[in-house]
């Protein structure tokens, strides 16, 4: 009996700790541009700019993203999930993380708009939980 439900607690154990392997995803390396989930989102599919988001993201201005009311929904990345001719922006939500890393790069760098940057981390229900990001120059 006690051999029974020692194997119990080990296969429960193993099943425990398979989840919890399976849940965490590889961290990868993604490349686009920053948005913030504000203009990202708009149900106009326009930023505050004007910038039309699905084909021009590269194009949104960093004085937008850095108002008050943009920087507080916090940021994401714009990925081409298209071609370069036929671009295809699909938007990628950052976790705390990565918003708080993406602020600091819009206040520091010396672009007007289209901030493209290199993220590392997993993307987990549409979010990218960030690890680390680097502007692209």
């Amino acid at each position: 009996m006690k051999k029974a439900a020692l194997l119990v607690v080990v296969l429960v154990a193993i099943v425990a700790v398979s989840a919890l392997a399976i849940g965490k995803g590889k961290a990868e390396i993604y490349k686009g541009y920053l948005s913030c989930v504000r203009c990202a989102t708009s149900p106009t599919g326009k930023a505050g700019d004007g910038t039309v988001m699905k084909t021009d993201a590269d194009k949104h201005a960093v004085a937008c993203m850095t108002e008050a009311h943009c920087a507080a929904s916090g940021y994401g990345l714009e990925i081409n999930e298209g071609t370069d001719t036929a671009k295809n922006f699909v938007f990628y939500k950052f976790d705390k993380k990565g918003s708080d890393m993406a602020a600091k790069i819009l206040t520091n760098t010396k672009r007007k708009s289209g901030v493209l940057v290199e993220v590392k981390g997993v993307k987990e229900m549409g979010m990218i939980k960030v690890y680390s990001m680097k502007e692209v120059k």
